[in-house]
């Protein structure tokens, strides 16, 4: 809710493109995080952070850029179906993500996974 706010308040200042790129870039670095310490069981307190932190920044970057990036871009009269695929499409990308998550975590490891993901 506090990412929320703040890309709502600082897109003037900073504008989306710079918002979008900041959060992809945060998002990259709490999942490399988690690729580096996600088997040291001492590492929890580190994990939970950047846990935050992925969450926090996809907020702010890539979490509204589907609706957002489609509404400015597609012309009025295509605006609704434009952004009914753009829903569907991150729908199904999620989707695969978390589907592909257990089964390349067992083959490999949860780190490499975490890694390929970043």
């Amino acid at each position: 809710l506090l990412a929320s706010y703040m890309a709502d308040s600082e897109t003037a200042l900073l504008g989306r493109r710079t918002l979008t790129i900041g959060g992809s870039f945060g998002v990259c670095v709490g999942l490399a995080i988690f690729a580096k310490f996600s088997e040291d069981n001492s590492a929890l307190p580190l994990l939970a952070a950047a846990l935050s932190w992925t969450m926090f920044t996809f907020s702010l970057g890539p979490g509204p850029f589907s609706i957002v990036f489609v509404n400015e871009v597609v012309p009025t009269r295509l605006r609704a179906k434009s952004s009914a695929w753009s829903c569907f499409l991150n729908r199904i990308t999620s989707a695969s993500v978390a589907l592909s998550f257990l089964p390349l975590s067992t083959a490999y490891s949860a780190s490499s996974v975490f890694a390929l993901y970043a």
